[in-house]
């Protein structure tokens, strides 16, 4: 997946033996859009799942905008995220 995805940031791929082990997937990728080292950034987050509903398998997509922050102690980070 890293040759696929490439750039800056996270991407998790899951997969699993689903029922009669038909396999389900879910990839998600978190890639910052604007970033100020130490202070903040805007990131974009993808998502693709393969999931079940009434035994039926389904492909659903999710985007979201994110805005992170680091607290004054830059111990820790504020996150919100706008999902579609």
């Amino acid at each position: 997946m890293e040759n696929i995805i490439g750039g800056e940031g996270d991407t998790e791929v899951q997969i699993t033996a689903g029922r009669k082990y038909h396999p389900e997937f879910s990839i998600v990728t978190v890639r910052p859009l604007a970033a100020h080292p130490g202070v903040d950034a805007w990131v974009v987050q993808l998502q693709l799942n393969d999931h079940k509903i009434r035994w039926s398998s389904r492909v659903s997509a999710n985007v979201g905008l994110g805005y992170r922050k680091l607290t004054d102690s830059k111990n820790a980070n504020f996150y919100s995220y706008l999902n579609y």
